[in-house]
């Protein structure tokens, strides 16, 4: 903790979370890649391919 009014805290990753970090922005990709497509669908049909009629 850094001695100061509001107190600070600083973080950081440990290398094995760091290995974690490509996997992370693969599937960041992943998910705006899936996003775009199905923008105009609802929820459900989007992720689980439920259609309510």
């Amino acid at each position: 903790m850094i001695p100061e009014i509001p107190l600070k805290v600083e973080y950081s990753l440990t290398a094995y979370e760091e290995s974690l970090i490509p996997l992370m922005e693969l599937m960041n990709r992943w998910g705006e890649a899936h996003q775009k497509k199905c923008w105009h669908l609802d929820l459900a049909t989007c992720r689980f391919g439920i259609k309510f009629d």
